[in-house]
């Protein structure tokens, strides 16, 4: 994709009136053409929120509408993008093309009869400082948290582990998320032809005793799942309170 800000058409948010960024428009937008973003962005009909904006309006949208809100939270390349198209399309024709998650991807579905939200959270270490330090804004009105580990990358545990334990051992994060949440705990890429080796065991062992081993203040749920036997009994059981 090429292009370059000068030569376009200046945009601001609508509500804060802030300038935004054809780079970013692009990248939070990968589904569309080259052509098809600069349509959109020099379309005057159209007016455009930055992402704090766009955060902002959505949670209010859920309220409103009384959606059901389900955060996807994990490292880079766990599988988060991946379940996200899994629980929202029911299946997933490319795997291989799948893109890292830039900044938050919401998704909405129905799942028997019921609105959800599904706000996949970008991995990458920015991005995780940016959820905890702006945590007033994306945990609120949370029905459900599916956290992702990549169970086949041993050499992440610790790092996602204390990830993990920076979200849910946080008092100030725990009580904005409420005494309801449901929590799920995902050991993503427990791959069928792989799932009964002795290093896939071994990994779930080592990581179930780091879970259990955290002080929770939530249900939650251990579940080990796998692009190639995702089914909708299980993504029903995930986005279902």
């Amino acid at each position: 994709m090429s292009y370059k800000q000068e030569n376009l058409k200046k945009r601001v948010c609508w509500k804060c009136k802030n300038q935004l960024n054809f780079k970013h428009f692009c990248g939070s937008n990968k589904s569309l053409s080259l052509e098809r973003a600069k349509d959109l962005w020099f379309n005057s009909n159209l007016e455009f929120f930055c992402c704090k904006c766009y955060i902002e309006r959505e949670g209010k949208i859920l309220h409103v509408s009384e959606l059901k809100k389900v955060l996807i939270l994990g490292f880079p390349n766990s599988g988060k993008t991946a379940i996200t198209h899994l629980l929202k399309d029911r299946y997933l024709e490319d795997p291989e093309s799948l893109l890292p998650t830039r900044g938050i991807s919401i998704q909405f579905c129905l799942i028997n009869n019921g609105r959800i939200a599904i706000w996949d959270l970008g991995g990458a270490s920015t991005y995780r400082r940016r959820w905890i330090e702006r945590r007033e804004l994306i945990f609120p009105e949370s029905n459900k948290v599916l956290y992702v580990i990549d169970i086949q990358d041993s050499l992440l545990f610790n790092e996602t582990i204390k990830y993990f334990s920076e979200i849910f051992n946080s008092r100030e994060i725990c009580d904005i998320l409420g005494p309801e949440l449901k929590l799920h705990v995902l050991f993503h890429k427990t791959d069928p032809d792989i799932r009964n080796s002795p290093t896939i065991i071994k990994n779930v062992e080592i990581l179930t005793q780091k879970i259990n081993s955290i002080n929770i203040p939530f249900e939650y749920e251990i579940s080990k799942t796998s692009i190639y036997s995702f089914n909708p009994n299980i993504s029903d059981s995930l986005l279902n309170s």
